[in-house]
């Protein structure tokens, strides 16, 4: 199958949608079930549980991520460009790790003290974010303008998840407010999903021309890019 516009955004879609669809079934769930017999249903769609299976989709997502730019950094023909979508690629399969093994919660450990009136990881989180956003930003200098900027609305809107609803979530847990906590948990990792997908599409679609390349070359010509 020749991937093409259309076969992008119908790919493309459908992470949506099975995104949604994991969204909303914790939703309900949530509101139907939580405490009562049927609780560990509940937790294994909840999209906070760190063993269910959003959690498993999400650590899914950003693998897909790695992968596309480890491809990108394969097919890339300009040297200079293919270390730094390397790094990107680990950085996501890094932050694919945290996610299936809940990594950045443990950092609380290394926090004696707390100043923040939310979780104590985000008190740890918060340099990673950035060390991670200043990596990211060193390592794709090079790339074209518009795929730059593309690539950093989607790292924008992950980070307002994993951290900025995480925080405000962690708030409201500490002020015992768990319906509140429970629905900005539920934006966190819906944003950080929505996040990779469009890194996915990005990334995907910065292939086409490529594709469209390799369409052109007349009969019995070499189809090296």
């Amino acid at each position: 199958m020749v991937l093409d516009t259309r076969g992008l955004r119908w790919w493309t879609l459908t992470l949506l949608v099975v995104t949604g669809l994991l969204a909303a079934a914790s939703v309900l769930l949530h509101l139907r079930v939580r405490g009562t017999a049927a609780n560990d249903l509940f937790s294994y769609f909840h999209l906070g549980s760190e063993v269910g299976l959003s959690a498993y989709w999400n650590a899914l997502l950003l693998g897909l991520v790695a992968a596309c730019a480890l491809f990108s950094g394969f097919v890339t023909r300009a040297r200079s460009r293919r270390w730094g979508w390397f790094v990107v690629a680990a950085v996501t399969l890094f932050l694919s790790l945290d996610e299936a093994t809940r990594l950045h919660e443990r950092t609380a450990a290394l926090v004696t003290t707390n100043p923040l009136p939310t979780y104590t990881w985000v008190v740890a989180g918060i340099p990673l974010a950035a060390l991670m956003v200043g990596v990211l930003w060193f390592a794709t200098r090079s790339l074209p303008t518009v795929l730059r900027r593309r690539l950093g609305i989607a790292l924008a809107v992950y980070i307002v998840g994993a951290l900025g609803f995480e925080a405000l979530s962690g708030v409201a847990w500490r002020q015992q407010r768990p319906d509140l906590s429970e629905a900005l948990g539920t934006v966190e990792e819906v944003l950080e999903m929505v996040a990779c997908v469009y890194a996915v599409h990005v990334l995907v679609q910065s292939w086409l021309p490529l594709r469209l390349e390799v369409r052109s070359t007349p009969a019995g010509v070499s189809d090296r890019v």
